[in-house]
């Protein structure tokens, strides 16, 4: 039988800091992998886009090194 959440508070409560704060890390990471999947997902879709345009010329890359320079030239 699942613990009602009174009890899960209560349990939790008599936990040393250190285990409340493992615990506390262990229920966000939990909250935040559907969202680091779907986030995931979103670059592959991106990255095989971007590749597809610059396999059919539509664009073309460019060196790191020239884009970091243009942009600290526009933020000045």
């Amino acid at each position: 039988m699942a613990l009602s959440l009174d009890e899960v508070r209560r349990d939790a409560r008599a936990l040393s800091e250190r285990e409340r704060a493992q615990l506390l890390q262990t229920l966000i990471l939990d909250l935040d992998a559907p969202l680091e999947a779907d986030v995931d997902g979103a670059w592959l879709e991106e990255s095989e886009r971007r590749l597809a345009q610059v396999e059919s010329g539509e664009s073309e890359p460019l060196p790191g090194s020239s884009v970091i320079t243009a942009a600290r030239a526009r933020l000045k």
